[in-house]
């Protein structure tokens, strides 16, 4: 009996060995593919933030704290990415008294979280050219010079030659200086001053310099009037740019330019000075200038009306109207003042040419005694004052009035021209001719 358990417990103990071996020799180890669970799918990532689109201009008050007169490239709102958006700006910088710096500016926004708007954050500045200023053109004697557009003059009067003063400044400081001078007080200090691009020019002009002063005389007699010399001088430019700026004079004595010919306008036309636009509106011969105040003031009228102006004998009178825009940033000029812009017309008729004058029988020279003025393109009119019409820096006035051709043209049927000078600067003009007929 006890034989018999003891064989039992002995095939037990050989059976739980071999399962043991089965399983990997480890009791309570199971294979991974009985117990693992499932794997977890892997997480999905967090969709890109929108963000709403940057308003055009919300840069624009950081630019010109740091970058004043700098204009947008686009005025579209910017697509923002991760909270940035870029905006494009041109900008101009003065490198020196003749010639400005371009600049491409990037104004950087971000977008506030917490306030949910965008904020400009900073601005890069990248210099992408060096450009010459416009110039304008100033007439003396027999030469004219080119200056920046921005330099801007003071008040000056050509009484005689000699009395010529003229002060150009860049914003509040005296940039450059002409006047007809005396020869140099110690010419031993005296150099030729040359020309690259213009070697006929080198025996013309002398210069002296000390410290930071240059003066520059133009010692020619053909320029010369009495003992005096045309003279420049400065204290704000380097001799080569100096040299730049006088390299533009032109010589009327050494060089005469031909006459372009100018094509003849039409009433309605416009003719472009350096300083002003001019448009003649209206231009018509007649015998009687109405003096009646309302519509028809100053206008061409009938025989029977008894407040006409009528044209003594060999006379005839033009009835005019015309508008003047000043392209002048700097300057109000005064149309018809003896020292602002004289009108001086003349009537081609029968191959005679004859000038226009004043209201007046004693006037040499055109002289307006009456005359209306418009600020608004004529729908309103006002009384001229005294004996000129203002014209503001850039703004337009219409001007309507008359004056007396010194001949009986009225009965001339063929073609009739009227030449006008148009204001080029501080006494120079440029004439143009109108088909009045």
């Amino acid at each position: 009996m006890k034989r018999r358990r003891a064989i039992r417990i002995l095939a037990l103990l050989i059976l739980a060995a071999t399962v043991f071996s089965a399983c990997g020799g480890s009791a309570g180890t199971v294979t991974e593919s009985e117990t693992a669970p499932e794997s977890e799918p892997a997480a999905e990532s967090e969709p890109e933030k929108s963000y709403p689109p940057c308003p055009a201009g919300t840069a624009d008050e950081l630019v010109e704290k740091y970058y004043p007169g700098a204009t947008p490239r686009f005025q579209n709102p910017a697509e923002g990415k991760d909270g940035r958006a870029e905006f494009l700006y041109d900008h101009a910088e003065r490198q020196s008294p003749t010639r400005m710096r371009e600049q491409l500016l990037t104004a950087i926004c971000l977008f506030d979280e917490a306030e949910g708007i965008w904020k400009a954050d900073r601005v890069y500045a990248t210099t992408i050219g060096i450009i010459p200023e416009p110039t304008r053109s100033y007439s003396f004697r027999d030469f004219k010079i080119n200056v920046p557009e921005s330099w801007h003059e003071t008040e000056w009067h050509m009484t005689s030659v000699g009395d010529v003063e003229v002060k150009w400044f860049l914003d509040e400081d005296e940039v450059m200086r002409f006047n007809f001078g005396q020869d140099f007080e110690d010419p031993e200090k005296t150099e030729p001053l040359h020309f690259d691009d213009l070697g006929m020019m080198a025996d013309l002009f002398s210069c002296q310099t000390e410290g930071t002063h240059i003066r520059v005389i133009l010692k020619n007699p053909l320029f010369q009037v009495g003992s005096l010399y045309p003279s420049f001088e400065t204290d704000r430019m380097d001799l080569g740019e100096f040299v730049s700026v006088l390299g533009t004079l032109k010589f009327t004595a050494l060089f005469p330019e031909e006459e372009e010919e100018k094509p003849v306008l039409q009433v309605g036309d416009t003719a472009e000075g350096e300083k002003v636009r001019f448009t003649l509106q209206h231009a018509e011969l007649c015998e009687r200038i109405s003096l009646r105040k309302g519509d028809g003031y100053l206008l061409p009228t009938v025989p029977d009306d008894e407040t006409a102006l009528t044209a003594g004998e060999g006379e005839t009178l033009l009835a005019f109207t015309f508008t003047a825009e000043s392209i002048d940033p700097f300057k109000t000029w005064f149309i018809g003042a003896r020292s602002g812009w004289r009108l001086q017309w003349k009537v081609e008729a029968g191959g005679e040419t004859y000038p226009m004058t004043g209201q007046t029988k004693e006037a040499v020279g055109f002289e307006m005694r009456d005359a209306l003025w418009s600020d608004d393109g004529g729908k309103t009119w006002q009384t001229m004052k005294g004996d000129s019409v203002e014209l503001f820096s850039e703004k337009t006035v219409v001007i309507r009035s008359y004056g007396v051709i010194r001949a009986d043209i009225l009965k001339d049927s063929g073609e009739m021209l009227l030449t006008v000078n148009v204001l080029d600067g501080d006494n120079a003009y440029t004439e143009y001719t109108y088909k009045i007929r």
